[in-house]
């Protein structure tokens, strides 16, 4: 079993790598969201302020190997951050956790309870003038202060994924406060673009998958059941629809998209208009595709996306003719637990933080661990020792599944 820190070099070995097959489609990704050849991609997380340990699972490591072994062609991280899920998922995109533990975990809300299930991406930004508690938030962090200032950004995913910038830019790595560019966009509005652009100059392997119906029946029966993708009771089948701040589940019936009181057609210039006007956002399935299987780019995530990814790789090979690699699809989330490692500050009391407790340094925290990091820092030297001395959290090697 391999130690974390030689995963991880692997790990950007294999994110860094391009094959000929896809450059057409990465020049496009390039000029939609500014994807360059050294930048590595993790869609693993959702947009939310490194509200929890795992959530910086992946972005620690890199920015630590980074630090000591520069590569010269590394030039970012790039979080394709999900922003469909709910408000009160896990990762917790409705607010701050403040920094601390399991018992002393507090909270910040920017929603009200009653929009706990709406998506970031169909609520607009958030004011300081609609929160001015936030100034409790701002008097140890004021580097925030601008994602909340007169913000002109679409949504608050768009708003939340400045936040999380501003706080990666903040973290403090090693004796000289080394940094690494770390750059954050929505995962679906990335892809509805990239969606938007190959509709408009008549991709043929996107224009099989939506407007043909033999091939479109094929990919439908080959994903019913898959994680992320759909089911009779889960998913949406390709896109998701949008009534008012509410996602609501589509599924084709005589040649369109139905659900709720959405019926859009399956033709070029009725799935173009909607996307171009946030009726519909692509799902898991359909933003992959467009943004890691067609232009052939490896992404990191977590096992379960690992999982059904490579399932989705091998039924759209099939589907199309194509031979995308099932290792497209790569583990780097949560092969350790972030709270081994520790930060270089004591624990420091403030407004906003926890309570003072003293001592010198201490390991990082499980909740509001972004900002834990911003206020304290990473002791990089005992990290890296941690990561060259501790194994996987399981074996990787053991859970990828050969689909061929």
């Amino acid at each position: 079993m391999s130690s974390v820190f030689s995963h991880h070099l692997d790990l950007r070995k294999r994110l860094l790598a391009r094959a000929e097959d896809g450059a057409a489609y990465r020049e496009i990704v390039r000029e939609i969201v500014g994807l360059r050849a050294g930048d590595i991609v993790s869609t693993a997380e959702h947009l939310a302020p490194f509200n929890v340990a795992d959530s910086v699972s992946f972005v620690l490591p890199q920015m630590a190997i980074a630090t000591i072994r520069p590569v010269a062609e590394l030039r970012a991280i790039r979080i394709l951050g999900g922003a469909l899920v709910p408000l009160d998922n896990r990762q917790y995109p409705r607010g701050f956790f403040r920094p601390g533990d399991v018992v002393s975990r507090k909270r910040h809300n920017l929603f009200p309870q009653a929009l706990r299930k709406a998506s970031s991406l169909l609520l607009p930004p958030v004011s300081l003038g609609d929160h001015p508690d936030l100034e409790a938030l701002f008097e140890e962090h004021g580097y925030l202060r601008p994602c909340f200032a007169g913000s002109e950004v679409q949504t608050y995913a768009h708003q939340m994924a400045s936040v999380m910038e501003a706080i990666a830019r903040s973290w403090r790595i090693g004796d000289d406060d080394a940094r690494l560019d770390l750059r954050v966009t929505p995962l679906e509005s990335a892809a509805a673009r990239m969606l938007v652009a190959l509709i408009e100059i008549g991709d043929r392997a996107l224009w099989r998958l939506l407007f043909e119906p033999e091939v479109r029946a094929r990919l439908r029966a080959g994903l019913h059941g898959v994680l992320c993708a759909w089911g009779d009771d889960h998913g949406s089948f390709l896109f998701w629809g949008v009534e008012g701040r509410r996602l609501v589940r589509l599924e084709e019936r005589g040649g369109a998209l139905e659900g709720g009181s959405l019926r859009i057609a399956l033709t070029p210039e009725d799935i173009g208009c909607s996307l171009r006007c946030g009726r519909i956002w692509p799902g898991v399935y359909l933003s992959l595709l467009a943004l890691s299987y067609l232009p052939n780019l490896a992404v990191s995530g977590g096992r379960k996306q690992d999982h059904y990814y490579r399932r989705m790789i091998v039924v759209t090979n099939a589907v199309l003719g194509l031979e995308r690699p099932q290792d497209l699809s790569l583990v780097g989330y949560m092969t350790i637990d972030p709270c081994m490692f520790p930060a270089k500050d004591p624990v420091a009391g403030s407004a906003f933080g926890d309570a003072k407790t003293g001592g010198e340094g201490g390991s990082l925290r499980p909740f509001g661990t972004g900002l834990d990091l911003a206020r304290r820092g990473l002791n990089l030297p005992a990290a890296v020792k941690i990561m060259r001395s501790t194994a996987i959290a399981r074996d990787i090697g053991a859970t990828i599944p050969d689909y061929s």
